[in-house]
């Protein structure tokens, strides 16, 4: 048996970060919530089996570097993008920056979790 997906959520309202957790572990995921990418930053990443559900406007100053930053720091996972103000301007950044999945706040959750299966699927095969 495969151990479950760990998913690290980045968002900075505490709501929305127990929201999602009590989400991510119904469907027997691991969440791991930070509030900033520096938090996330210090964390033990995983090689793989893992995904980032990032808020947009958490990680602004981050959202077009996010991934390189990862990369910067050897610690490459897909990342999925949320925002509860969608502009095309914001959709063409998150396509740029490499974004595994996008999606609107509020987020229709069966399409998220399966976002985060279908990343991480795709990792292990490609």
């Amino acid at each position: 048996m495969t151990s479950a997906i760990k998913v690290f959520i980045i968002d900075h309202d505490e709501s929305m970060l127990h929201a999602f957790a009590r989400s991510m572990k119904a469907a027997g995921f691991r969440p791991v919530c930070v509030r900033t990418v520096e938090e996330l930053l210090v964390q033990k990443l995983p090689v793989n089996n893992a995904v980032i559900v990032a808020d947009v406007s958490t990680v602004r100053q981050f959202s077009e570097s996010l991934p390189m930053e990862l990369h910067r720091h050897e610690r490459t996972l897909p990342v999925i993008y949320l925002t509860d103000y969608d502009t095309e301007s914001i959709r063409d950044d998150a396509r740029r920056v490499g974004a595994v999945a996008y999606f609107r706040k509020p987020v229709d959750q069966q399409a998220l979790l399966d976002a985060i299966t279908f990343s991480v699927q795709r990792r292990k095969v490609g």
